[in-house]
This record gives C-alpha cells, sequence and structure tokens, in this order.
C-alpha cells in the first residue's frame, strides 16, 4: 500500500485489529524522511505519543545486537505499554537473510505490546517463505520518492491523520510556499494544526496569510531537481544556493554523492559514469579557467538534467 492509503488503513481499524508488523519499503536515501514520518503517525495511532525513547527501541544492521533485538520484541513492556520495535535494514539484504528463519517465527503469533517494524530498501532478494509470511501477517508500505505534482496530495493525507482537511489549491500553495523538503512541510502542517485546533477545514486563507513565502533551498532539493530532470527548477535552486554564499566545489561535492547513489539505486552503471564524466569536465573548466564558477555549475545543471 502506498502512504495515503497506510493513512486510511490506521484511521479505519481499530487498534486491537491493527498488526504487529510493519514493513516500510523504498530507497533509502530518497525517503527516509518520509519512513519516519509514517512511524511518528503509526506511534501517535498505536502509543498516542510521539516515537520518542520511551515507545521506541532502534536497531540497524551495522550493529546489530541480537539478543537485544529479540528481548524486546518478546519480553512485556513496562506497565504493558505499547512499545515499536524498528529494524533498519536499509541495502543490506544479505541481513535479512541471517534471520529470516527468526522473523518467521515471530510472525506465527501476535504480539499484544510491542510493533515491529523494518525499514527495507527493497523486498527483492528476501526468501520465498518470508515474502509470504509477511505478505500475510503484515502491512506493507510502499515509499517513493514525492514528485513536486504529488506534494498536495502528499499533504492532504498527512494532515487528515490529523482529523483536519485541506483543498486541493490549499495544498498546491502550501508546497509553492514551503518547497519539497518534508521536513519543512511537517513543520508548517503542525503549526496549520495548531492554529486550526477549533475547526476542521484548512482554509486557502489561512495558507495565504499563515505561511511565508520566504524560504531557502537546499542543495539536495538540487539534486532531486536534476533527477527529476526539471532543468528550471535546478537553475532556481543553484542561483539561491549560490546568493547563500554556499561554496561551487561544496554543491559539487554533494551533487557527485546523491546522482551517484541514484544512479547505483537505478543498477546503471553507464549513467553513473556519464554523470562522473559531466562533473568532471564542469570541475576542469573552472579549475583551467575556461568558465566561471557560476556558468560552469549552470551549464552542469543542465547538462544533468536532460
Amino acid at each position: 500500500m502506498l502512504f495515503s492509503e497506510f493513512i486510511k488503513q490506521l484511521k479505519s481499524c481499530s487498534i486491537q485489529a491493527l498488526p504487529s508488523i510493519y514493513i516500510f519499503t523504498g530507497p533509502a536515501q530518497q525517503v527516509l524522511e518520509l519512513k519516519e514520518n509514517g512511524l511518528q503517525i503509526l506511534a501517535g495511532t498505536l502509543t498516542g505519543a510521539a516515537a520518542g525513547s520511551d515507545t521506541i527501541k532502534r536497531f540497524d544492521s551495522h550493529s546489530f545486537n541480537e539478543s537485544e533485538f529479540w528481548t524486546e520484541l518478546y519480553a512485556v513492556p513496562f506497565l504493558n505499554k505499547t512499545r515499536l520495535v524498528v529494524l533498519n535494514v536499509a541495502e543490506r539484504m544479505d541481513f535479512i537473510g541471517k534471520i529470516d528463519k527468526q522473523l518467521m517465527e515471530y510472525m506465527t503469533g501476535k504480539s499484544l505490546f510491542t510493533r515491529l517494524v523494518i525499514f527495507i530498501d527493497t523486498r527483492s532478494g528476501v526468501s520465498a517463505e518470508l515474502n509470504m509470511a509477511v505478505s500475510k501477517k503484515s502491512w506493507i508500505i510502499e515509499y517513493r520518492t514525492i514528485l513536486d505534482e504529488d506534494l498536495p496530495r502528499w499533504i492532504g493525507a498527512r494532515l487528515s491523520a490529523f482529523n483536519k482537511s485541506i483543498s486541493l489549491p490549499a495544498a498546491r500553495l502550501l508546497a509553492e510556499k514551503t518547497g519539497s523538503d518534508l521536513a519543512r512541510i511537517d513543520a508548517v502542517i503542525d503549526k496549520l494544526v495548531l492554529f486550526h485546533k477549533g475547526s476542521q477545514a484548512i482554509s486557502d486563507d489561512s495558507v495565504s496569510d499563515f505561511v511565508d513565502m520566504d524560504r531557502d533551498f537546499d542543495i539536495k532539493e538540487l539534486t532531486d531537481a536534476i533527477i527529476r530532470r526539471q532543468p528550471g527548477s535546478a537553475l532556481k535552486i543553484a542561483k539561491q544556493l549560490l546568493q547563500k554564499g554556499e561554496p561551487v566545489n561544496k554543491i559539487f561535492g554533494f551533487l557527485r554523492t546523491g546522482l551517484a547513489y541514484d544512479a547505483k539505486y537505478q543498477n546503471n552503471n553507464a549513467l553513473l559514469l556519464s554523470r562522473y564524466n559531466k562533473l568532471l569536465s564542469a570541475d576542469l573548466s573552472i579549475k583551467t579557467g575556461k568558465l566561471t564558477e557560476e556558468l560552469a555549475l549552470q551549464m552542469l545543471i543542465v547538462r544533468l538534467a536532460r
């Protein structure tokens, strides 16, 4: 299921009917904020509180303590309060194979007080037996990179978690004012919810009056615009980054890392090599004095986003 369906299911099901296991899947670097957002909503639904240290225990595949992990899952929490156990597997599919039998055993029962949430990049590589068990016993929430055109619907789904509604034009205006940084959007939504305690609907006027248009772009947004092949947006972001005083070599370095991760996620070595060559060419044009830093960056963006 997608995020919007996940929200609807949470609202329509009683807490007793909710499953014990949730799989949040999608490329880690691109949708990690979305997964964390979903975790907060799930924690709020199950415990009535944010996913703080008293309601959540986190594990990752790089520093995994097996005995502590299973103790957290099977032990009855203090005072019988609901706890969430989060396992961030990310891209380490080999790790799942090491604990798949124990996971299948855990799935045969239903925990009264613990909920297991697994962050995973992709389900490819998971054994057929575990895939079948997961499909029957858990909710699988698929996270995708949110495109600019999808932001208004995501905003509507996020507000519905607070039992608030917003018109599509108002959601579009909010997205236009805040940009695609989900953390920034979430902070604005929290303020709008507090501001509208006595009403169910977020009006167009509230967004116009309450949400400040002035905002700063960050380098991650530049990378995302290039990946989405939006040179106009990318050039606008780059211009503001330079006006803020971001060094061009820092922008180049961040682009190199972000674009390489995206190419590797697509398993596209040709794309990876092409992007590296364009970055190298732009860097050389600056060092040899052929182009100014700003012009080299602009030409690089156009070449990468085509």
